[in-house]
């Protein structure tokens, strides 16, 4: 394919899970700070090119297994792995596609997507996944992007996959600075004790830090609770709960809602309403549910701090029935930032 193009070589290995992994699962991916990364081992795109002005390709490498927050009941892909895939290749095009520098903050207004999970089954090997991203509702300023909304379509192989859609805004450090000067960062070691969480096999996962949620003072609403160490969560210290903290903890509730013990995770529509601090208490409270006791349902959850919402999602479930966890590790590389940009092959190895 012609175009500008940004990718990487094959680097040292580092894996999320500390575990070993051979030489052919090593994956090649760009500079972490383009996905807004600080560990190498949670970056999943290993390359763009611009195919038209407003056209992307993004190479997505997804680890063995299709881990990415932790291992689950289930067998089927880490629901975070989707969504987490069209937030890097969102933040990478913006980047390299219309030059948002470092300086500026991105921020995620909706994300939503729609896979067919048969055809992203894990296996014991990495797997290739094509983004192809087209960009709409462009607005520049003075030549620098103030929104976008993304459309992506996901392919492995040559098989169509999914497709999701981004819509993101770009403010100025300086204006970010003065919205959210008096945000608390997670790192903070006065912030409130967190919650106890619930029993992690109620929500799809294996390990407490993991779960999310903690008990509420009432039937139906749980108490957000996102370890502030956790390594993928907070992989470096934030002003604000992430938008990936956000999702799972909902998906978590309607999981927990429905009752089930593993669950494919087939359909998210998020909308992110304002920031969630870490200094109080945010809710999270399924509101209506469609199909339960079918196969498959949709629950609608919403967040909820100092009494205004802040985050609304649907997420459409479907019971799985096999309980066995995959074993396998999600490793990438160890790479160093670079700048990004158009018309150069920008290449890094240690």
């Amino acid at each position: 394919m012609g175009g500008s193009a940004v990718s990487a070589s094959a680097g040292s290995t580092i894996s999320l899970q500390q575990e070993t992994q051979t030489l052919a699962e090593r994956a090649t991916t760009v500079p972490r700070k383009l996905v807004h990364r600080r560990q190498s081992s949670q970056v999943l795109p290993t390359g763009v090119e611009r195919s038209a002005p407003h056209r992307f390709v993004v190479t997505v490498r997804w680890p063995a297994g299709h881990r990415f927050l932790g291992s689950t009941t289930g067998r089927g892909s880490d629901p975070q792995l989707v969504a987490e895939t069209l937030r890097q290749a969102g933040m990478l095009v913006a980047h390299v596609g219309y030059h948002v520098t470092y300086g500026h903050a991105l921020a995620i207004n909706s994300l939503t997507y729609e896979v067919d999970e048969e055809l992203i089954r894990p296996d014991a090997r990495p797997s290739e996944i094509t983004v192809e991203v087209v960009c709409r509702e462009v607005r520049m300023r003075a030549g620098v992007l103030r929104g976008v909304r993304m459309h992506m379509a996901l392919r492995r192989g040559a098989e169509a996959v999914g497709v999701g859609q981004v819509t993101a805004s770009c403010v100025s450090r300086t204006v970010q600075a003065r919205l959210r000067g008096a945000a608390r960062l997670s790192d903070d070691p006065s912030l409130p004790r967190l919650g106890d969480p619930v029993q992690p096999a109620l929500v799809g996962r294996d390990r407490p830090r993991d779960v999310l949620l903690s008990a509420g003072s009432a039937p139906g609403t749980w108490v957000l609770r996102a370890e502030r160490d956790h390594p993928v969560l907070y992989d470096h210290p934030l002003d604000h709960v992430s938008a990936m903290a956000a999702m799972e903890a909902m998906r978590q509730a309607a999981q927990l809602t429905l009752g089930l013990s593993a669950t494919i995770c087939q359909q998210v529509s998020v909308t992110f309403l304002r920031y969630i601090e870490h200094d109080e208490p945010c809710l999270v409270t399924p509101v209506e549910v469609r199909g339960a006791g079918a196969d498959r349902a949709a629950v609608t959850v919403r967040m909820d701090q100092r009494s205004r919402e802040l985050v609304r999602g649907l997420f459409v479930l479907e019971e799985e029935h096999v309980l066995e966890p995959w074993m396998g590790a999600a490793a990438h590389r160890e790479e160093p930032g670079l700048p990004p940009g158009e018309k150069v092959l920008c290449r890094e190895g240690r």
